[in-house]
């Protein structure tokens, strides 16, 4: 299977054991060196040529090991220099060091980090476990060849991580469950909103008989957001007292399928919930207003649903696109006495602008709650 990243430093998959790395792409052309996340497709007998004419190791492929390209090219990408192609695991091993992996709860954001993993090709399906009381969330996951079971426990036996993605409100009775089976030598990766690195640390000493601080156990916080299960996520990560630098470069590359990663001090993760956590739901909410506002203005709710949707895409796409600030790009769009500019006014007359940051400082608010609680 081969995929080609949207950026350049990111990856094309050759079969099981070829990996490069995008370095230009310009027109037809496409430049490759090494390894990396993240996928786009491209023309299969362009990067067959190009990766046999610049990737010595590629010598023995055939046409047919590029799999599965459409004829879609990315737009032009920024030079990156180019480096050897690395080894990938064998097939009798997993792609990255994290496995067995235990995954606390079959969610739409644990199945969003699994998926990355399984499409990216960084892990196999035998090497994770899932853990759900929901006997749906299980056959939503054993479908993608993961085993599940119902018991917590019996998940984390033995695991190298135990990816905690359970609602806060369940994380106290988990780890409970979770710690002794795991045992103090598993790191604990966490992605419940509001729930600090040391009260998890706190949580499993106490669920594991010992008799004073500080806890011996690994854990890494992070805070995910949706868009992983269309591989767009962003994720900020902080780690426990007893972290290493290795947990936080594996709590990286696990989330890294899906999502681009960012470590940040902890005194910042509520606000990262607020910002990042939530943030989908703010640009929904928008999406919404819009579509019922062109409803109310005579178009059909069809009609109203595929211009917002579409609006909504198209600027994205220049926003993570444009070097230009979102000021920048809003005034291109207002011409002086023309219909933006009569929407913005209306909107700042109105307190939109202060009404939505009190908004994000209320989510904030509640995150550092729901730590206290």
């Amino acid at each position: 299977m081969l995929v080609l990243a949207r950026h350049s430093g990111e990856s094309i998959m050759i079969g099981d054991d070829i990996q490069v790395m995008v370095v230009d792409v310009r027109g037809e052309k496409v430049r490759v060196g090494i390894d990396a996340p993240r996928s786009v497709s491209v023309h299969r007998k362009e990067v067959y040529d190009l990766v046999k004419a610049e990737n010595k190791d590629a010598a023995g492929m055939q046409p047919g090991d590029i799999k599965g390209i459409s004829a879609n090219l990315p737009p032009p990408l920024k030079l990156a220099k180019p480096t050897a192609v690395a080894p990938q695991a064998s097939q009798g091993e997993s792609h990255l060091s994290f496995s067995p992996l235990a995954v606390i709860g079959a969610g739409n954001m644990a199945e969003a980090i699994v998926r990355g993993l399984l499409n990216a090709g960084r892990a196999r399906p035998d090497a994770i476990v899932a853990a759900d009381i929901s006997p749906a969330r299980r056959e939503l996951f054993a479908g993608m060849g993961v085993r599940t079971v119902a018991d917590a426990a019996e998940a984390a036996k033995g695991a190298k991580v135990v990816l905690l993605a359970v609602k806060p409100q369940h994380l106290a009775e988990v780890l409970k469950i979770v710690g002794p089976a795991a045992g103090e030598h598993a790191l604990f990766l966490s992605i419940a909103a509001g729930k600090s690195a040391a009260y998890i640390e706190e949580h499993l000493r106490t669920a594991s008989g010992e008799s004073a601080p500080p806890s011996r156990f690994r854990v890494v916080r992070s805070m995910p957001n949706t868009p992983m299960l269309v591989g767009e996520g962003m994720v900020a990560i902080c780690p426990g007292a007893r972290a290493t630098g290795e947990d936080m470069k594996l709590a990286a590359e696990i989330f890294a399928a899906s999502a681009e990663v960012m470590e940040v001090k902890e005194e910042l993760m509520d606000a990262v919930t607020a910002i990042s956590g939530s943030g989908p739901a703010y640009f929904y909410y928008l999406v919404e207003q819009l579509i019922a506002a062109g409803v109310e203005m005579g178009l059909s709710q069809q009609q109203a649903d595929q211009l917002a949707r579409k609006t909504a895409l198209g600027a994205a796409k220049l926003l993570t696109g444009s070097s230009d600030s979102p000021a920048e790009l809003r005034r291109k769009v207002t011409s002086p006495g023309g219909t933006t500019q009569a929407a913005i006014e209306t909107m700042e007359a109105k307190g939109v602008g202060a009404g939505l940051r009190a908004a994000f400082h209320r989510a904030r608010e509640r995150a550092e709650e729901m730590n206290r609680g």
